[in-house]
């Protein structure tokens, strides 16, 4: 039986609520990823299956990929730094093109 802790609270959840508890993670999303070694970007994106949306500078982009794969690079040493990122693409090409950096992709499907 899964214990779920909540704020200090630990419930068995079976007993507690006569429940299954299930946290689904929804499909893909975008987020900011900067590898600890630049040159790495490339290949870390692909081992993963994401997409870069944008190259922000050197190990820097923006990236789509599921958000399992997220779950599993916050912890990799071949990551400096990934985040979420919630923008409107219009939003997010106003800002690339003052950049003067260009979208690879579409991203209308991320949210």
């Amino acid at each position: 039986m899964k214990s779920v802790q909540f704020g200090g609270w630990q419930m068995q959840t079976a007993e507690r609520f006569g429940a299954k508890v299930s946290i689904g993670l929804p499909g893909r999303g975008m987020f900011l990823l900067e590898a600890a070694e630049p040159e790495g970007l490339d290949v870390l994106v692909r081992s993963v299956g994401a997409q870069v949306v944008a190259r922000i500078g050197a190990g820097k982009a923006l990236v789509v990929m599921g958000v399992a794969s997220y779950m599993g690079l916050r912890g990799s040493r071949a990551v400096r730094f990934i985040g979420p990122v919630n923008v409107e693409q219009q939003r997010l090409a106003a800002v690339l093109g003052a950049l003067n950096v260009s979208l690879n992709a579409p991203v209308s499907s991320v949210s």
